[in-house]
């Protein structure tokens, strides 16, 4: 910091903020120990002239910022913020070099020569740097290094925690923190308060204290409109509990059933606040389908008109390409023909993975040569031919298929491939289309086993199939989208900002521990007659209930002639009064019998539901 900033508008906002945590928390902080950082003030500058009356800062701040301002400066005046506040808890305010310059090279090192955090019992540390946390490009002595707080961190008492100043450079606020999310895996918690230029990163090394400065950082945020607050790692807010044997976390597929009346509802898009409910900005916001793009536009489904911006909502779209591209509904969508919206980027899952996750495997004999390779679905049907690969078999007639991907050039790159198996070879075989023969024959000369070549049949018979997929974080981040998503766009009761969601905000736009979220069963959401009871064509059920402020979303997803998916569910939030003691909201997503209607694909009906009383659960 420099002297020239004592007693501006960030002084109210950070003097504010840390008052805060030190009285707020529970228990309270005893110490708060300033580390200035000190560097030399700018002559003939403007800096630090903003009036501390721009930021809306509690009453009794606002003489002690003003203090701050006489001359000569001085950070000694700082020490009265500890008894600022009338009838509340007071704590100490310590200063570390408060007079010297933090250097660099043999210089920065003597200044943190005489810091010993271990004394630092139920302290909050706070380290003031000019412009923040270091960066890839920028690490001089106006940034404080993770190495340093790394180190720090780990010397501190568990029952202490480290505050640290950030200012926003030419980024916006949540960009910059997801790049700073993942230098801070030194901290078992870390969250920010901040608001339009500038931060404070609240870090703790354990649960407990973690707990403490999220809980304290949060209900600051809740009092002060101008301030939002991010979670950036950890999960302080929830408690973890058992969910019984009921969690699964592979995801079978199934060939059983199900049925439903489908009236056609209609919705007006929900408006539910003026600030995105993700990054707090103005916007600009963009129309919200909370079912993803790839699963088509249905008609009458809930829609959010405001809340979630352009930025936020193409961010979270990113997100959710593995659910459309590499997950179980990925095949669902090529079995049933689901193109998605016109500008939805069409891609072959069975080909390539996507966002992090791999191709689907659907295996299944080769009658003709009876090994087992790799098979994808024809464009808009249900008939499939051969994936574009290499198939090595083993000495004991196992099959290892290899897909031949689009961006291989060089025989190295099959024979690298082929090696990696880590296998003698028996038998190669290609499958390719003809038009393909001589690039793919030219990509197998690094293999040393004899390649047979077999060309690619439009439509191939093949029984016992099984369909292989593997997801990460990023497919559990899109269902837990898409139930908070729905539950807004079809309540009016709460607008999705409210402290309650915290979690689950932080978990679909920056992810976490999906564990902490989701259960799998199987069966059905609705009730039905029997086994023998199924839709005629696919459906997607989505519905959220609530009973004495817990709420959970429940999803299933193709639900159909030929498959019967495990159910989602999804805890959103705890202590939500606003929903009231119970209630419940759910509709269905059914496709229509004779392909798209314009722009459509489908209608959305309303489903009657009682709270804790539905079919299957």
């Amino acid at each position: 910091m420099k002297l020239q900033y004592l007693g501006d508008a960030r002084d109210a906002f950070k003097w504010d903020l840390l008052h805060w945590i030190c009285t707020k928390s529970s228990p309270y902080f005893d110490v708060l120990a300033f580390v200035p950082m000190l560097t030399p003030d700018i002559e003939n500058s403007n800096e630090g002239h903003t009036p501390h009356q721009w930021f809306k800062c509690r009453d009794f701040i606002r003489p002690f910022v003003t203090s701050l301002k006489k001359e000569p400066r001085s950070l000694e005046g700082i020490t009265a913020l500890g008894s600022a506040e009338q009838n509340a808890p007071s704590f100490r305010v310590s200063l570390f070099a408060p007079s010297e310059y933090i250097g660099s090279g043999n210089q920065r090192a003597k200044y943190w020569a005489s810091f010993e955090p271990e004394r630092l019992d139920n302290a909050v540390v706070f380290f003031d740097p000019d412009n923040g946390f270091e960066t890839k490009t920028q690490h001089g002595r106006k940034w404080v290094r993770h190495l340093e707080l790394r180190h720090f961190l780990s010397r501190l008492p568990k029952t202490s925690a480290v505050v640290v100043y950030q200012h926003r450079p030419r980024r916006k606020w949540i960009d910059l923190f997801a790049d700073l999310k993942d230098s801070l895996g030194y901290a078992h918690t870390a969250v920010a308060a901040h608001e339009g230029n500038l931060a404070f990163v609240a870090m703790a090394g354990n649960a407990s204290a973690g707990r403490r400065i999220f809980a304290a950082i949060e209900s600051y945020a809740n009092e002060h409109p101008v301030v939002c607050h991010a979670l950036l790692r950890g999960n302080p807010c929830l408690t973890l509990r058992s969910r019984g044997t009921g969690l699964q976390r592979a995801l079978p597929a199934s060939t059983q059933p199900l049925t439903l009346n489908v009236m056609p509802t209609e919705y007006k898009a929900n408006p539910m606040t003026t600030t995105c409910i993700y990054c707090c900005s103005e916007g600009p916001f963009s129309l919200e389908h909370p079912l993803p793009a790839c699963l088509g536009e249905f008609r009458g489904e809930p829609l959010i008109a405001e809340g979630v911006c352009k930025s936020c909502n193409g961010a979270i779209g990113q997100v959710e390409e593995q659910f459309c591209r590499a997950g179980p509904e990925a095949f669902f969508r090529q079995y049933y023909g689901v193109l998605g919206r016109d500008t939805h980027h069409k891609v072959n899952p069975f080909d390539r993975g996507s966002a992090g996750a791999p191709a689907i495997d659907l295996v299944a004999a080769h009658l003709g040569l009876g090994v087992e390779i790799l098979w994808q679905f024809n464009p808009g049907e249900r008939t499939v031919r051969e994936v574009r690969q290499v198939v090595v078999v083993d000495t004991s007639g196992v099959s290892h298929p290899i897909r031949i991907q689009s961006w291989m050039s060089s025989p190295d790159h099959l024979k690298q491939a082929v090696s990696a198996l880590g296998i003698k070879a028996k038998d190669v075989y290609v499958f390719a289309d003809d038009d393909e023969k001589e690039w793919v024959i030219g990509l197998t000369k690094g293999i040393s086993t004899g390649v047979a070549w077999t060309s690619g049949q439009p439509t191939e018979t093949v029984s016992d199939a099984a369909a292989r997929v593997q997801v990460t974080d990023k497919y559990f981040r899109t269902l837990a989208k898409i139930g908070f998503h729905y539950l807004l766009a079809s309540s009016t009761k709460v607008s999705g900002g409210e402290s309650e969601f915290s979690a689950v905000r932080q978990f679909i736009r920056h992810g976490g521990n999906r564990d902490d979220f989701f259960r799998e069963d199987r069966g059905s959401i609705i009730q039905r007659e029997s086994d023998a009871h199924r839709p005629d064509r696919p459906i997607h059920i989505v519905l959220v209930e609530w009973t004495e402020g817990s709420v959970q979303a429940k999803m299933q997803f193709f639900l159909g002639p030929d498959y019967d998916p495990p159910i989602y569910r999804i805890d959103l939030a705890r202590g939500v009064a606003a929903l009231g003691r119970s209630g419940a909201v759910g509709h269905a997503y059914a496709y229509f019998e004779n392909g798209s209607q314009g722009k459509y694909v489908g209608d959305v009906s309303e489903i009657l539901v009682q709270p804790n009383d539905v079919g299957g659960c």
